[in-house]
This record gives structure tokens, C-alpha cells and sequence, in this order.
């Protein structure tokens, strides 16, 4: 046994706005000591959930909308380093602003994710809709709010890529990252047909 071993280097961050320093652990750092040994593909959206239960229903909800919109912009790269907790004392945390959000050009049927969404890394309705107990979510509620994101998006997308400058040509080559989230993936039988 290293040393090392419990030891967990923590980065800070500097709100512009106050000048007040925050310690910014990732994700893992809090879940998952030695992840890189756990042998495990993927790590899973609803072990952030879980973990947060204690700190209350709000933050467990906030992850799954950060779940739903990085599926539904196609940010495939969504993993635990890309969900910080800010230390807010006393042994307390809260989850940082989002941040990396990379969506992904390359069009697919289903975008597979790095995080565990539900019962796979497969982008869809169907599949985001299997862990919502993680979330303390019904079903109805899990569906509202990804109606809501969804809404969302289509309707201010072009605004926000005209605003900071692109034009017509430019958003024809993303316009792929704004449709539908799937329903569920296609099965083997259902591609080949």
C-alpha cells in the first residue's frame, strides 16, 4: 500500500465575480477512489445521484436535466470528471455549473455515451427513462423534464449560434446535434432490414 494512497489532490477555482476560492473535486474523486483500478467500462449517472440524495431531491434532479441535455446536444464525452462538486463547507457539497459540453458532429442513430445514462450508454428516451429511481423520479416527471430540455433547445438553438456569429452555412452543419432524442435503439433485426 502507497503512501499516496489516501491522499486526494483537490483543484480550486476563483468565482470572478467575488474573488472567493472553491474547492472543485470531480465526480469520481468523491465516488470512486482508485477508479482507474475498478476494471469498470463505465461509470454511471446515478451513482452522482445516490451519492447526492443526502444533500436533497433538488440536486439528484439537476444531475438527470444535466444527463437529458448532454444526450440531447449529443455530448457523448459526458463522464464523472465532467460533473464537479463544489465544497460548500461543512462537509457539504453542491454540484458545480456544468461544464465540457463537447457535442459530438459525427451523425449516429443513437450516440453512445461515456457515462451510464440508465441500463447502457445508449442515448435515448428509453434508456434514460431505465434509472430513474437513481433520481428519485417518476416516470411522468422524468418524461416532463425531458420534453421540457428538448423544448428548450429547439427553440433558442439557432438564436444562441447566430448571436455568437455563425452563420447560415455553419448551422447547416450542426443542425444534426438539435433533433429528437430516440425513442430506443433499433434492435440487430430492425438495422438490417
Amino acid at each position: 500500500m502507497s503512501v499516496w494512497s489516501n491522499v486526494l489532490i483537490v483543484p480550486w477555482i476563483t468565482a470572478k465575480s467575488t474573488g472567493r476560492r472553491f474547492y472543485l473535486p470531480a465526480a469520481c474523486s468523491m465516488l470512486i477512489p482508485h477508479s482507474h483500478l475498478s476494471g469498470q467500462a463505465h461509470m454511471e449517472g446515478g451513482r452522482i445521484a445516490r451519492w447526492l440524495q443526502r444533500y436533497g431531491q433538488t440536486e439528484r434532479e439537476e444531475v438527470f436535466r444535466r444527463m437529458v441535455f448532454n444526450v440531447a446536444v449529443r455530448n457523448s464525452d459526458d463522464h464523472e470528471l465532467n460533473h464537479g462538486l463544489v465544497y460548500a463547507g461543512r462537509g457539504s457539497f453542491n454540484l458545480s455549473p456544468a461544464y465540457d459540453i463537447v457535442p459530438v458532429l459525427t451523425p449516429h442513430q443513437v450516440h453512445h455515451h461515456a457515462l451510464l445514462i440508465g441500463d447502457s450508454s445508449a442515448g435515448t428516451v428509453e434508456n434514460l427513462l431505465s434509472g430513474i429511481e437513481a433520481f428519485g423520479l417518476k416516470r411522468d416527471d422524468a418524461l416532463g423534464i425531458i420534453t421540457d430540455i428538448e423544448s428548450r433547445i429547439k427553440g433558442c438553438w439557432q438564436e444562441v449560434f447566430y448571436e455568437a456569429g455563425f452563420g447560415d452555412d455553419e448551422l447547416m452543419v450542426v443542425e444534426d446535434i438539435f433533433r429528437p432524442i430516440p425513442l430506443q435503439e433499433l434492435t440487430r433485426l430492425e438495422k438490417n432490414n
